[in-house]
């Protein structure tokens, strides 16, 4: 008698049902610890190169350090796009940010294609509209979806699955995630210490 073998599906499977609003929030979270502890880090390089700029121009290091004190709405632009950049490398090279890799959820164009960096950009993006109201409106435009798109996503044509439901061709490697994460995170960690360097120099 032959032994069974499992068949593995090789071809892109069209997405089915979206993942649920929980799994995608606990997600969430967890994208804006790595945020936030990348900014850290960021933050203090930016301190370093502030610094040794000071001691380059003969300018005291205190006083540049002190204009960070300071702040108008312009330099809130700069974590909040480092945030959106991180998910679209993340979401557009792997199809998950590392919060959508450990709940097992996967970023997919409605075809079951990859998702584009186009895709990704404008679903990264339409992030702060989705989360307006603690969630809500990302709530209630996923109850009115058959395949629990946000806002985000209908705009993108892309949706959030399981990874249980996807093919073994639609699923990425290990290592693409290494590099998609570790380019996001240099990427947005950049962002955040060109924003203090500029906010300390100008």
């Amino acid at each position: 008698m032959q032994p069974i073998v499992p068949i593995v599906s090789k071809t892109i499977e069209q997405p089915r049902w979206g993942a649920g609003f929980g799994l995608r929030a606990v997600a969430q979270v967890i994208d804006l610890i790595v945020h936030n502890v990348t900014a850290y880090i960021g933050g203090i390089f930016g301190g370093v190169i502030i610094v040794i700029y000071a001691l380059a121009t003969g300018q005291s290091p205190t006083f540049l350090t002190s204009k960070l004190q300071t702040t108008s709405l312009v330099w809130y632009v700069f974590p909040l796009a480092g945030y959106i950049i991180y998910h679209a490398i993340c979401e557009s090279i792997h199809g998950a940010t590392l919060g959508k890799l450990i709940m097992k959820i996967q970023v997919v164009d409605e075809n079951g294609s990859r998702c584009s960096i186009g895709g990704a950009f404008i679903r990264s993006l339409a992030f702060y509209v989705d989360s307006l109201f603690f969630g809500i409106v990302a709530v209630l435009s996923m109850n009115s979806s058959e395949l629990k798109q946000r806002y985000g996503d209908k705009w993108a044509h892309t949706v959030v699955v399981e990874k249980s439901q996807l093919s073994e061709l639609q699923k990425q490697s290990g290592w693409r995630f290494f590099v998609a994460f570790l380019i996001a995170i240099t990427v947005d960690g950049g962002i955040i210490m060109l924003s203090l360097v500029l906010r300390a120099i100008i």
